[in-house]
């Protein structure tokens, strides 16, 4: 039967026989048959004034968590781009820095993100494990690859990575000093040392704009190479001259960052899904921080951050991918930590339940955890200025959605026999080996960074064929399709996650990619939809239906 919730389950089993007694007890993690869901919500509460909210309920028993932040400040409004950062859940060297890099500049999401109450003590924690997974990416030359073990750096990341470690020292955390010193070395060799401005592409100047910035808060003399950028800033990107703005503003220099912020055509940046992360969030968002630091009240500033909180995509509460968000909460942390934003006067409470009360003023705010989010909970702001509540319930829906889905990529499974033949779902055998077959179809235009997600249902594991008593199963003629081009997979125990850059070109042609599993449970089970998505960009994903697998005694 199916389970009424997820966690652990606990069997007891005791046998006796002429006199003899057995007893062994046996936990089984219990997992849904689909994927988290993350709904969220913001209010604004004018002074003097009370408002309930009633978050969503319909979830599966035990999956749920929901955390509300209430502030006098504006950035209190950010916590659902910060949590999305704090829990994606895969791990390259962008989504590592990504997680913590927004935390350094808002303490209300801070202690909405992290684990120990005191806010000062988990941050420098969370510090210490992010130089702990770069460490791993570092490679021997000093620059950081996109995956632990690498061996090709990334310079865009490289320098993303160098920008959060200096900005985490400056702001007192302890920060490995060699690690540090080697990719900014790194960096000065890689992206700088090339002086022939005509003979670098867009991009290539826009990594050594933000080089220029990273080094000048790292206090290292990079005025030469900032002035041969300068001299062809009308070959610069509106992102470039913003980032190459804020490093003159960074070293005193204020006519050249003005001139750079004033020919900077916000909106004409698009996105890319693969060297550089650019899109129109990120550029808005670092025009935003350079005109923060030049004038908090300008009314640039104030139109780029209107800008910027209206990017928000309304059906996730967030700008969609890891890397736009990590910019967005970068610059409105800034932009909302500014003397002119930071005077607001709000102070309240917040109740709910039997009795549980909870203040919040403009300097500290309410944060709360709750399990089970089914009583209203009630804000009274009873100050002279606005109020901003933020919430996030996380959880399996109790009605997921387990249909197929296509938005600009499609995806397909198949269980297939050792020959490559389709197997009947409803007629398998225990201890049978069985082939998954993942299919990808997308555009003309090329898509890196795809991130495929197998959940497996309960009868199935995945063969490793790192291990030498693994059967291997060769692919033979009757397999079809090109194989996806893998950069790295992931066999976990109740799941295979493929990450892949899918060619462009010819319209509509299947890349598939194929792995072993052995049936090693009899019974009715659920399948759960597979799920692929593009990294950075929220508006291309694909999932397939659900499935149902019965599987005979061997």
């Amino acid at each position: 039967a199916a389970a009424a919730t997820v966690g652990v389950a606990h069997i007891h089993i005791m046998a006796q026989s002429e006199g003899e007694s057995c007893e062994t007890r046996v936990e089984l993690p219990v997992r849904p048959a689909a994927a988290w869901s993350r709904f969220t919500g913001t209010e604004k509460i004018p002074a003097g004034e009370r408002v309930t909210l009633r978050l969503p309920t319909e979830f599966l028993a035990g999956t749920t968590t929901a955390t509300l932040v209430v502030s006098g400040r504006p950035s209190a409004q950010l916590l659902a781009a910060a949590r999305f950062n704090a829990h994606y859940p895969y791990g390259c060297l962008e989504q590592v820095v990504s997680a913590a890099f927004p935390l350094l500049y808002l303490n209300e999401i801070q202690q909405a993100s992290l684990s120990h109450a005191e806010t000062t003590r988990g941050m420098a924690l969370k510090v210490q494990a992010v130089m702990e997974q770069l460490a791993a990416m570092q490679t021997t030359a000093g620059g950081l690859a996109m995956w632990p073990g690498g061996r090709k750096p990334w310079t865009w990341g490289s320098i993303y990575a160098a920008h959060f470690l200096v900005e985490a020292q400056r702001a007192g955390f302890d920060v490995w000093p060699e690690q540090l010193e080697l990719l900014l070395d790194w960096i000065s060799k890689r992206v700088l040392l090339f002086a022939q401005m005509d003979k670098l592409s867009d991009s290539q100047l826009t990594e050594r704009a933000y080089a220029t910035l990273v080094m000048a808060r790292a206090g290292r003399n990079v005025r030469d190479h900032m002035e041969l950028l300068y001299d062809v800033r009308n070959r610069l990107s509106s992102s470039a001259r913003a980032l190459l703005a804020s490093a003159y503003l960074s070293m005193g220099s204020v006519s050249e960052a003005d001139t750079l912020l004033g020919m900077a055509e916000i909106g004409s940046e698009r996105r890319d899904r693969g060297l550089l992360l650019s899109s129109p969030v990120r550029e808005t968002a670092i025009l935003l921080a350079a005109s923060t630091e030049r004038d908090p009240a300008s009314p640039q500033g104030v139109a780029l951050a209107n800008r910027l909180l209206g990017m928000r995509r309304p059906d996730l509460g967030h700008w969609g991918t890891t890397q736009d968000n990590a910019f967005a909460l970068w610059a409105l942390g800034k932009y909302f930590g500014s003397a002119k934003q930071a005077d607001a006067d709000a102070h309240g409470a917040v109740e709910w339940g039997e009795g549980n009360r909870v203040q919040f003023t403009t300097t500290n705010p309410a944060v709360l955890t709750l399990q089970s989010p089914d009583q209203p909970i009630t804000i009274q702001n009873t100050g002279r200025g606005v109020a901003y509540a933020s919430w996030v319930v996380e959880g399996v829906p109790a009605k997921p959605d387990l249909q197929a889905k296509s938005r600009g990529l499609q995806l397909t499974r198949k269980l297939l026999s050792r020959s490559g033949k389709p197997l009947e779902t409803a007629n398998l055998t225990q201890g049978q080996l069985i082939i998954v077959e993942l299919a990808l179809k997308g555009g003309s235009v090329p898509l890196p960074n795809v991130v495929i997600e197998d959940l497996l249902p309960a009868c199935l594991e995945i063969e490793n064929p790192n291990l030498a008593s693994t059967e291997q199963a060769g692919e033979t003629d009757s397999f079809e399709g090109a194989k996806l081009p893998v950069t790295r997979w992931d066999a976990r125990d109740d799941r295979m996650i493929v990450f892949a850059d899918l060619p462009g070109g010819e319209e509509g042609k299947e890349y598939v990619f194929r792995y072993a599993c052995r049936v090693v449970s009899a019974g009715e089970f659920v399948q759960p939809p597979a799920y692929a998505t593009c990294m950075y960009d929220a508006d291309v994903s694909a999932q397939t239906e659900a499935g149902s697998l019965t599987v005979r005694p061997r």
